[in-house]
């Protein structure tokens, strides 16, 4: 029997409209006929230790997922994360 790998940004919201990718990502590290490549594979060794929520922190600090992420996303989220950001910081 093999761990499922499971990452969770639900409690801490680090990351903004991620539903999707971390739903990609539970997908890709849990299927041992999927090759997730070096960077997912990288990823998963890293955090093999975290729980599900610092794992979902993990992802806001992985430039190699935040750019795909990002590259999915409509400006005009990106323009909604942005404004979010800077009121909560003013």
């Amino acid at each position: 029997m093999h761990s499922v790998l499971f990452t969770d940004t639900n409690r801490s919201q680090t990351v903004s409209n991620a539903c999707a990718t971390v739903a990609m990502l539970n997908i890709v590290n849990n299927i041992p006929e999927i090759d997730p490549g070096e960077h997912l594979r990288q990823f998963k060794q890293f955090t093999h230790n975290f729980t599900p929520a610092q794992r979902g922190d993990a992802i806001s600090n992985f430039d190699f997922i935040k750019q795909i992420h990002n590259s999915f996303a409509r400006l005009v989220h990106m323009r909604l994360f942005w404004l979010e950001a800077l009121e909560n910081d003013g």
